[in-house]
Formats: structure tokens, C-alpha cells, sequence
């Protein structure tokens, strides 16, 4: 046997651990070669590219970005359906001037994609939408892609 130990050699054999291991590589080079594309069009100037300014980090960068203001409110741009659907991961906050409570960011380390793949690492990820950001449609198909069930 290829293995030294009978309990490896048997634990790899099985097609469900070759199939997780599969998907999950494929996830992982799906999400390379979208972030890879993202930032060639950053670099060659694409608008569409540089500006969907959809950001990913945890809960201290969250905190830090959000007290100078630097994510939009998303309330208006997640259809009702939406916000139903993904009502549990919605993160309320207060917007930095007015105080008033909005959604402004999606709590992503439970989303449907991050489990199926287990890209999750461990602390909470968020994903904001920078108010510099001007095509906010493209930044909300990553977040349809990232909770499809």
C-alpha cells in the first residue's frame, strides 16, 4: 500500500472524501481566478472593476472602517426579499454622523459558500460595500453568489 498506516490508506479511499476534496479545491480556484480577474481590470483600469469596492474583513477592520463612515447603508440597495431571506446574517450598526440604526454590512462566516467550502477560518467576516464604490450592482451579485443556498 502506498500508505504506511492501514487507517489512512482506508480513510482516503473512500469517493466522499475524494469528492469533498474536489469541490473544495475547486472553490478555492473559482474564488482565485474571480479575485485574480477583479484585479487585473484594478490594474488595467477597468472602472467597472476598481469601483465595485465590495470588502471582505473582520470584526476589527469592520469596527475601524465603519466608525469614519467608509460603508454604505444597505438597506436600499437589498430587495425585500432579500432581507428576509438573509435576515439572519444582516449586521446593524449606526451610521457614524447621523446615529441612526442601518444594515451595513452581511456577517459572511456562516453564508451557504463558506461552509459548502469551508473557507471560513474561525472570528466573524464581513462584507461591506464602500461608499466609494459606483456600481453597486456588481458587488450584489457577489453577495447572491456568496449566500446561494
Amino acid at each position: 500500500s502506498f500508505f504506511p498506516c492501514s487507517f489512512v490508506s482506508s480513510a482516503f479511499s473512500s469517493p466522499l472524501v475524494w469528492t469533498r476534496i474536489a469541490a473544495a479545491a475547486t472553490a478555492a480556484y473559482e474564488f482565485a481566478v474571480n479575485l485574480l480577474s477583479i484585479g487585473f481590470g484594478v490594474l488595467r483600469g477597468s472602472t467597472a472593476a476598481s469601483s465595485a469596492a465590495m470588502f471582505l474583513m473582520d470584526e476589527e477592520t469592520y469596527e475601524e472602517l465603519q466608525n469614519l463612515g467608509a460603508f454604505k447603508e444597505l438597506s436600499e440597495l437589498l430587495t425585500s426579499e432579500q432581507q428576509e431571506k438573509w435576515k439572519e446574517y444582516l449586521h446593524y450598526d449606526e451610521d457614524s454622523e447621523s446615529g441612526e440604526e442601518g444594515i451595513y454590512a452581511l456577517e459572511l462566516q456562516a453564508s451557504p459558500v463558506m461552509e459548502e467550502y469551508q473557507l471560513y477560518g474561525g472570528g466573524p467576516v464581513y462584507g461591506a460595500l464602500m461608499v466609494s464604490g459606483t456600481h453597486d450592482e456588481l458587488s450584489m451579485q457577489f453577495f447572491e453568489y456568496l449566500m446561494k443556498e
